[in-house]
């Protein structure tokens, strides 16, 4: 770009110096020419005239560099125009490449998460089902033991806000067990309370037993805050 604008530059000057050269020719021309004046002028014509093919020469030559510079510069900006187009398009291709590999491999992790859901619900299932045999096995054999083997029956008192009330139970019967009995005969739900005895909560899952319960003994009903 440099060099078109050095060739701009001498085209100009030739242009500004040839037009000097036709201004002093005018300005020479005599208005009564003498021979000695005609041939003084007649030489000076043919210098001045000599000086402008010259000046008309390198113009022309000056021309010829420019449209070559020209010719150079278009070339080379088409041809980077060109590498800028392919690796504009190399670089969508790897992109869609790129996106098309991250939906495949998102579609596979899909399919697997699903088939690892479907196979997770398969064995809770499963689980359940095996959960419910066993409980119904459980109480298939418990029945069987109570038939088979009548337990023995004590009372014991609850005392509900000062109040004692009596319910006869087993020692095997759980705290879940008396918390029902005390849910069906004075609809007290059984997550609003907790039971103590001697000073100690009873947990639901014990039996009468387990807490060395014996008749008659008083376990204290606590009412849970808020």
């Amino acid at each position: 770009m440099s060099n078109s604008k050095d060739l701009m530059s001498e085209f100009e000057k030739l242009r500004q110096e040839t037009s000097k050269i036709q201004y002093s020719l005018i300005q020479k021309l005599p208005s009564e020419p003498s021979s000695f004046v005609e041939n003084q002028l007649l030489l000076e014509t043919q210098t001045l005239c000599g000086q402008l093919l010259k000046n008309q020469e390198e113009q022309n030559i000056l021309n010829e560099k420019l449209r070559n510079e020209q010719k150079i510069i278009k070339l080379k900006h088409n041809t980077e125009m060109k590498s800028m187009r392919d690796k504009l398009e190399t670089l969508t291709t790897a992109q869609a490449a790129q996106k098309l590999d991250f939906e495949r491999h998102f579609e596979m992790m899909r399919q697997s998460h699903s088939a690892k859901i479907v196979k997770m619900e398969r064995d809770l299932r499963n689980m359940k089902y095996d959960l419910h045999s066993l409980r119904s096995d459980m109480d298939s054999r418990k029945n069987c033991e109570n038939r088979a083997a009548p337990k023995p029956e004590f009372q014991i008192f609850v005392k509900v806000l000062g109040v004692s009330y009596a319910f006869k139970i087993h020692r095997e019967d759980t705290v879940f067990d008396i918390k029902n009995d005390i849910e069906h005969r004075h609809d007290i739900p059984q997550h609003s309370y907790w039971l103590s005895f001697s000073g100690k909560r009873l947990e639901d899952h014990c039996s009468i037993g387990d807490y060395n319960i014996q008749k008659s003994s008083t376990i204290t009903m606590y009412f849970r805050s808020g």
